[in-house]
């Protein structure tokens, strides 16, 4: 829904075969900061993959709060397909709730073509035990580890029961 060349309608049509309502479904991304663009080597295969990471000024929805609708996370797409939302090792961490982007790989969708189980059973997610998948994991949070380690944050954070 983000292709500004695509229009996509939602059309409630009654059984007279009228439209009864209308609307256009759109989605605006959030807002933020490219901070990490690069083209990332799999250790252990022939295989690339185009991290691009933003950082977001707020923190943004995150799986745990609104499923594969959050607006924060990693969309892994292949060959222009999105096959999961995810932010590997950092899903729970409220500072990686300031990210967002995508990694790019070609190669998942190559595995798939030749039956390799880099999918779920149900199909819902990246197989995240199959041994690309877990060199894919392991090279993009080598990437990720210090953004959220150091970009998002507070230098002197406070706790709760603190004052002044």
């Amino acid at each position: 829904m983000s292709n500004p060349k695509r229009r996509i309608v939602l059309r409630d049509i009654g059984a007279d075969g009228k439209v009864r309502q209308e609307h256009e479904l759109s989605y605006r991304a959030p807002r933020g900061e490219k901070v990490l663009s690069e083209r990332i080597k799999v250790p252990g295969f022939p295989a690339y993959a185009k991290l691009e990471v933003y950082r977001s000024a707020i923190q943004l929805s995150t799986r745990g709060e609104e499923g594969d609708y959050a607006d924060g996370g990693l969309l892994v797409i292949s060959r222009a397909t999105v096959i999961s939302l995810t932010m590997l090792k950092f899903e729970n961490d409220p500072y990686a709730a300031y990210f967002y982007g995508s990694i790019q790989c070609d190669y998942l969708h190559d595995l798939l073509k030749n039956d390799e189980p880099v999918l779920t059973a149900t199909r819902d997610g990246i197989n995240w035990t199959h041994p690309f998948a877990k060199a894919l994991k392991l090279a993009v949070e080598a990437k990720l580890e210090p953004l959220i380690q150091g970009g998002a944050r507070p230098r002197h954070p406070r706790r709760a029961d603190q004052t002044g």
